[in-house]
């Protein structure tokens, strides 16, 4: 096993239905995904499964993850007998990664769950004890896979509350079904499965005998509306119970957007779930201060976690209800993975960027300013705009730069900088790095350290003026 940079573990839960003939299960995802969200492509293009280069796109990502000191990816499994293509081929970057040269990089786990494990069906075609243990020891006997509390295999599990269900689960057998799959590990020398129910489920948890608890993502939000990414970071400090008196492995969530899934007609013509929530974006300090609160608790709780201590990041690479994930992106490089680097050495990179979309509820709109989605070129994919002179924006931030990134549309813009006016900016048609909406259209460097506070207000004309005008921001960047 490959030794591990600092004193915790770090896993992304990969989940892998990125198919070009979109051959996806019925409800998995939105193939407008691939038309509409361009700011979520990773580095390499949007698949990588049936690519020619499937298996090298799968070096590339081990090779990014190891240099972001990611530890391991948790690969949520399917059957790769199954009727439907799109679930058969569900498995093809694990064994991509399984017969990679760059294997030993990257260490891997296991996210099973009820109903694609167990249940009438799959007992009927496949067999727990004739195909699926035998499957999942030879997995767990690699030497990278994820050994925890001494050689204990860590399994992430999914639907735990299934488990005694007579058609989804084991049903009346299900503590002797999970015997035989620990009696199997002990037969090769490894000790019993270290079982973390990956749903927030405390009481299913503690029910069937897990040791542990963690969450997937956005499998334990509820609610509608938009929210900051800070009431995503205390959502996932809020669910750390210890009084459960269940071991934590704490779920850690870099991006929940699944705006492709609010697609109404698709949700109701596959019977896809709708979610009704949306979180923004971290900035690099947000996802750094995430990721070091988490580490810390951990350090700090050594009685309410495994040993070595893991946390569990949502995701990888969940494109559709989640967001980017911390893959390296067209849009965000290697931002995410550049700050779990640094919250396990210390080292940050050389220039740091922070970016806050438009949409974000940090910046305070005044007037009558409209987003535009769907919009290819922009930051995450939409701009805010208005036209009408007065209306204004807010945003305070801390560093010692600051971009305004949009558009000026025949628009005069008024920027005050604490308080000062400091500049009218004019018609900035967009250009520039790559996104051709997300022109910096306001630049301010060499601001003294600390905090400070920018106001944009959208100037009037003079007679005579074109009238078709705007202000739009995409991003605002700053550091």
């Amino acid at each position: 096993m490959n030794e591990t940079t600092g004193t915790f573990l770090a896993g992304a839960i990969r989940w892998d239905a990125w198919f070009p003939t979109n051959a996806s299960y019925p409800g998995f995802v939105d193939p407008s995904l691939y038309a509409r969200y361009g700011s979520r492509e990773p580095i390499d293009g949007w698949f990588d499964s049936e690519v020619p280069d499937h298996a090298e796109r799968v070096d590339k990502q081990i090779q990014a993850a190891a240099d972001g000191m990611l530890d391991f990816w948790a690969f949520v499994w399917y059957p790769d007998d199954d009727a439907h293509e799109g679930i058969r081929k569900l498995n093809n970057p694990l064994k991509d990664y399984l017969a990679s040269a760059k294997h030993g990089l990257l260490q891997f786990a296991l996210v099973l769950q009820t109903g694609w494990v167990a249940g009438r069906q799959q007992q009927e075609r496949r067999g727990w004890r004739e195909r699926n243990v035998p499957e999942f020891l030879t997995l767990m006997e690699d030497p990278q896979y994820v050994l925890v509390n001494g050689n204990r295999p860590l399994v992430f599990w999914m639907d735990t509350e299934f488990l005694d269900h007579e058609e989804r689960g084991f049903g009346a057998a299900w503590a002797e079904e999970l015997a035989y799959l620990a009696d199997a590990c002990k037969l090769a020398g490894l000790g019993a499965p270290y079982l973390v129910d990956m749903r927030n489920d405390y009481e299913s948890a503690a029910r069937f005998g897990f040791d542990g608890v963690s969450d997937y993502g956005p499998a334990s939000h509820k609610g509608e509306g938009h929210y900051s990414f800070a009431e995503l970071a205390r959502h996932d400090r809020d669910k750390r119970k210890p009084e459960h008196g269940l071991a934590i492995v704490p779920g850690v969530s870099a991006v929940i957007d699944p705006s492709p899934r609010h697609n109404d007609a698709w949700t109701q013509a596959v019977g896809a779930s709708y979610y009704g929530f949306s979180f923004e974006y971290p900035t690099y300090a947000e996802w750094f201060g995430h990721l070091s609160e988490m580490r810390d608790w951990m350090h700090a709780n050594p009685q309410h976690t495994c040993s070595p201590p893991v946390m569990a990041i949502y995701a990888w690479n969940e494109l559709d209800e989640g967001g980017p994930g911390i893959m390296p992106t067209k849009q965000e490089g290697t931002m995410f993975l550049d700050a779990l680097r640094a919250a396990k050495t210390g080292v940050h990179p050389e220039r740091i960027e922070n970016r806050v979309n438009d949409s974000n509820p940090a910046i305070d709109y005044v007037g009558n300013w409209r987003r535009e989605r769907g919009i290819a070129g922009c930051y995450n994919d939409d701009f805010t705009w208005s036209g009408a002179a007065g209306d204004s924006f807010s945003f305070s931030f801390e560093g010692t730069w600051l971009q305004l990134c949009g558009e000026l549309n025949n628009a005069v813009a008024v920027v005050e900088l604490d308080g000062v006016p400091v500049q009218e900016a004019k018609d900035c048609a967009a250009h520039g790095d790559g996104l051709s909406r997300s022109a910096a259209w306001f630049d301010a460097s060499g601001l003294a350290p600390g905090s400070h506070r920018v106001k944009v207000t959208v100037g009037s004309h003079a007679e005579g003026e074109a009238a078709d005008t705007r202000v739009a921001l995409d991003v605002i960047r700053f550091g």
